[in-house]
């Protein structure tokens, strides 16, 4: 899992813009000076620090959200599956549009098995923005899980139509070396295992 300066649609802050006087805004400057610290650590893969960091501005100030996503990040990536997942639900919490968040989170529910909720998550997903392909594509791993093989074939198509518009080489968002053509041909791979899965056992064998 990748975590970055900024928040997904480009904002810096999360606060609502209020009048603050310049006690208090010298405060919330203080915070996301060290919230700054965090990512360097973070980046420098010190992560204990960064998560002493990131949690000491979230319990501090809040609002800041992108310390409480810091720290779902690092968790995640030590498998502490459960204590991201808390982490992330505050965030939804706070700023119910933050789409990254519900992506972990999709991500880690899926992991820890709970399909319902991953579901549910990878849909706030398409929700915000319906071109994250990796959104259809991991509910249709979903379905077919379960089984679902009709609706599986629908989001893996769903991914299919987003990933033949973008450039052959591109990264994947949400995904830190996938191709956009890559993932293309697994999910044309796919589609033909499940119409083969579906197709009539007598035409399949050419009776």
């Amino acid at each position: 899992f990748v975590l970055s300066e900024a928040m997904p649609d480009g904002r810096q802050e999360v606060i609502p813009e209020v009048e603050k006087g310049p006690v208090e805004y010298e405060k919330q400057k203080g915070w996301e000076s060290l919230y700054q610290e965090g990512l360097r650590h973070f980046n420098e893969k010190d992560y204990d620090k960064a998560l002493s960091i990131f949690d000491q501005v979230s319990n501090r100030n809040p609002a800041l959200i992108q310390a409480y996503f810091g720290k779902a990040t690092i968790l995640a990536n030590q498998a502490r599956y459960e204590e991201a997942i808390e982490e992330l639900e505050k965030i939804s919490q706070l700023d119910n549009l933050f789409i990254d968040a519900h992506y972990l989170l999709g991500v880690l529910y899926y992991k820890i098995n709970d399909f319902k909720r991953a579901e549910i998550e990878f849909r706030k997903v398409i929700y915000v923005d319906p071109q994250i392909a990796l959104a259809y594509f991991n509910l249709g791993n979903i379905y077919q899980y379960q089984k679902k093989y009709h609706k599986a074939k629908r989001q893996y198509k769903n991914a299919l139509k987003i990933l033949e518009q973008r450039p052959r080489e591109e990264l994947v968002n949400y995904s830190e070396d996938l191709t956009t053509e890559l993932l293309t041909q697994v999910c044309k791979k796919i589609l033909k295992t499940l119409d083969e899965t579906l197709m009539p056992t007598s035409l399949y064998k050419g009776e």
